[in-house]
């Protein structure tokens, strides 16, 4: 089965930890900060696991329009399906 994995970058990991410390030491609740950092761990999780199912089902879909869909993969000529986003620049 397919797996997804959702890279932090480095400045995303900066402000969560900015995020943690000023709800634990400038707002004094450290129990919060981490409550709401592993919150936002949890919703990183289900985009993930959102991503695998939909994957799953646009390769059935194009399986079920392009018979040559599941040979190209086989083949590793189309192993990897693109999300497009809005926030896509055009070429």
């Amino acid at each position: 089965m397919d797996s997804f994995e959702i890279v932090i970058t480095p400045d995303a990991e900066a402000d969560l930890l900015e995020i943690r410390d000023y709800i634990a030491y400038t707002l004094l609740v450290p129990d919060a900060a981490l409550d709401y950092i592993r919150a936002i761990r949890r919703e990183i999780e289900k985009l993930r696991l959102f991503m695998m199912e939909k994957t799953i089902r646009l390769r059935r879909l194009a399986s079920s329009v392009d018979p040559d869909y599941a040979e190209w993969r086989r083949l590793g000529i189309c192993d990897r399906l693109t999300l497009i986003t809005s926030e896509t620049p055009a070429l």
